[in-house]
């Protein structure tokens, strides 16, 4: 759990970024993709008895509580809209909230088990028809400038 964090990566990318800019971040993220599917493979062929009995609960349990608590720092800024708080900001994202919790609870198959790309995917196309009719959401100029090799 604590390896697929995103709070696991922010040193990378912030690093990637600073060494060779984006470009190092995306090829960085390329290969630790293709390790975490070498991983995927090995545990689905062995089985997890071997990685319960090497990150047993009394590990994992404190390893996320202290990720969980690094993150409580960025909180405020997801609750941003166009780099300012709004109680529409607010109001977003306990709606991505929500939804997750509501996914996890009654989605079935498949999508139970992603309930926070979902419910991230469905309050982005909200915002965006937002935008549309006016209420600023979503900053479309930032996407002007950015750069694709």
């Amino acid at each position: 759990m604590f390896i697929s964090s995103s709070g696991a990566f922010v040193a990378a990318v912030i690093g990637g970024i600073g060494l060779g800019g984006y470009p190092a971040v995306a090829i960085g993220g390329i290969i630790i993709a293709l390790i975490y599917c070498g991983v995927g493979l090995l545990i689905k062929r062995s089985g997890t008895t071997w990685l319960d009995k090497l990150l047993p609960a009394a590990v994992i349990g404190p390893v996320v509580a202290v990720i969980g608590l690094n993150l409580a720092t960025y909180l405020p800024t997801y609750f941003q809209v166009n780099g300012q708080y709004s109680l529409l900001g607010f109001g977003m994202g306990v709606l991505t909230m929500v939804i997750a919790a509501c996914i996890s609870h009654y989605g079935k198959g498949f999508i139970r088990n992603l309930p926070f790309l979902v419910s991230m995917l469905i309050v982005y196309g909200i915002s965006c028809i937002l935008t549309v009719f006016g209420v600023p959401l979503v900053n479309f100029a930032a996407f002007n400038d950015m750069h694709i090799i």
